[in-house]
């Protein structure tokens, strides 16, 4: 009778592992085509696309998270270059062509700290290194990032000549380095040792 028992008991013991297991594979199938799920519409979601009115070149612009993988170093190097000409200004202020604030980017109101700054400063740039053509190395792509950064009125028009016209683009950066800028009459000297920079950056492949 014992041995019945116990022969019962253990068969009770060996199905209730089986099913036991059985679930397990279960939950963790179910998990994996959840997580693969929610990986792609969390990929979907996270790119972050608008088109710039371009027809000939990169039509639309995406945060790529691979691209600011791969190119961490290069961002934060133009990054720092682009702020370390662009004057901080935690309050808004007139700039040439329109009202700025912080490391140059647009008017936010009331006060921004540099933290944030950089912060805004770093998200343009990443978008900016998506209008690169990938014919330029991360190291070109610095002064041109910087070149484009700088120039928010027509910075279509020359994403634009990047990739109709590279050749035109980089004559026109060149003819810059070497020449005073002027605007309204008006002669901005800095402005030339920031675009010799850029180009001594794309010059460097």
């Amino acid at each position: 009778m014992k041995t019945k028992q116990t022969n019962i008991k253990t068969a009770l013991k060996d199905d209730a592992t089986d099913f036991g297991l059985g679930l397990l594979t279960i939950t963790v199938f179910a998990l994996c085509l959840a997580g693969t799920s929610f990986v792609q519409q969390a990929k979907a979601k996270s790119l972050n696309s608008f088109t710039i009115g371009c027809k000939d070149c990169n039509p639309k612009l995406e945060f790529d998270l691979s691209l600011e993988l791969g190119r961490l170093n290069a961002i934060e190097e133009a990054t720092n270059f682009i702020a370390s000409y662009e004057k901080f200004h935690a309050e808004c202020y007139w700039d040439v062509s329109g009202y700025t604030q912080g490391y140059g980017h647009m008017c936010l109101g009331g006060k921004v700290s540099r933290t944030k700054s950089k912060s805004i400063l770093r998200k343009e740039v990443v978008k900016l290194f998506n209008h690169v053509p990938p014919s330029f190395s991360d190291t070109q792509a610095i002064g041109i990032v910087s070149f484009l950064y700088n120039h928010p009125v027509n910075q279509g028009k020359y994403i634009e000549m990047l990739w109709s016209d590279t050749e035109r683009f980089i004559t026109g950066l060149q003819y810059k380095a070497e020449n005073y800028t002027w605007i309204d009459g008006v002669r901005y000297g800095g402005l030339k040792p920031r675009r010799q920079d850029e180009y001594m950056y794309v010059l460097n492949n």
